[in-house]
């Protein structure tokens, strides 16, 4: 903990030096706080000990600049349709479904809804489908490097 004394160096009226002494609080010296580069923040930093007297520092920090839109945009259900009929994952689904339907109604339902919603996010799509992989043809793997390049197609429509 730090208490900002005076710019001068001296306490404010009315306060207990040995009290903040004794509670190990430090006394600073306030610096003027710098004016902030372009594309920098000012924030205050640890004090800093020079010729036995505490000084507040300031820290200039890069601003964080908004990422952009997610690199993998959500699609529609109709879009979402067209991504599960591109070739690879339509032909994987075609024996997939059927199997899921009987082996695990509840999995086989569940897709059915998810069918239904009006926005399909990619890592949720990705981890629905990758719940079929053991009702796939064998060899037929349906991961996320595999399912990006369909989806992106989706995205085109």
């Amino acid at each position: 903990m730090q208490f900002l004394m005076n710019p001068d160096g001296t306490a404010p009226a009315g306060t207990n030096i040995a009290a903040l002494a004794a509670a190990g609080i430090l006394l600073v010296r306030p610096v003027t706080m710098p004016a902030p580069v372009p594309g920098m923040q000012v924030i205050e930093g640890d004090p800093e000990l020079i010729d036995g007297i505490w000084y507040q520092t300031w820290l200039q920090l890069e601003i964080p600049t908004d990422p952009g839109p997610d690199p993998v945009p959500d699609i529609t259900r109709w879009q979402f349709a067209r991504f599960l009929a591109t070739p690879p994952l339509r032909l994987a689904l075609a024996t997939g479904e059927p199997a899921a339907e009987v082996a695990d109604p509840t999995l086989y339902a569940d897709f059915q809804g998810y069918k239904q919603l009006d926005v399909h996010a990619f890592d949720d799509a990705v981890a629905m489908i990758a719940q079929f992989q053991p009702y796939f043809p064998e060899g037929m793997v349906m991961d996320t490097e595999t399912l990006l390049p369909l989806w992106n197609e989706a995205v085109a429509f």
